[in-house]
């Protein structure tokens, strides 16, 4: 019998220090608590529980600028919650600016695309400064816009990587 009450009193010795409270939700907030012996620390964590509803699917396009000098014509690109869409916005320079005619954005698989390119073009009047572009093919592309001038391209904006869902 002494023999029983010994192997008793290892277990619950052994079970004590490993003693952990479950998960409980109150309030919204999942509360996840771990008890331990006095040589060791106490550690709580608190989660923030947000209701679940139904939502629309968000696209996220990472991009990349490769970095360049300044050329006088910034491009970025913005992600947009719709597929196949991105939005682009340039800053030109006063003298770029004065002299541009138009503005072209140029689509590509290649890096630095240069009009005529051999992908995709859109030209805007020149005083736009965005384009939401959308109905574009998915995968990753380049993306650059230059200032027109007599039907040319003379000066280029950075080149920017994108992934297109």
């Amino acid at each position: 019998m002494l023999l029983l009450g010994g192997a008793l009193a290892i277990i619950t010795l052994l079970g004590a220090g490993c003693a952990t409270q479950p998960q409980t939700k109150d309030a919204g907030v999942v509360k996840d608590e771990k008890k331990s012996d006095a040589n060791k620390q106490i550690i709580q964590t608190e989660v923030q529980v947000e209701p679940t509803t139904p939502t629309t699917p968000t696209v996220t396009i990472e991009t990349t600028e490769t970095p360049t000098t300044n050329t006088g014509l910034t491009l970025t690109v913005e992600t947009i919650d719709e597929p196949k869409t991105i939005k682009l916005k340039w800053v030109p320079s006063d003298d770029v600016a004065k002299d541009a005619q138009a503005y072209r954005s140029l689509l590509s698989k290649d890096p630095n695309p240069e009009y005529p390119t051999k992908g995709w073009w859109y030209e805007n009047g020149a005083t736009f400064r965005e384009k939401l572009w959308t109905g574009l093919p998915t995968g990753k592309f380049h993306i650059r816009t230059c200032a027109v001038k007599d039907d040319k391209c003379v000066v280029y904006s950075n080149d920017v990587e994108v992934d297109i869902k």
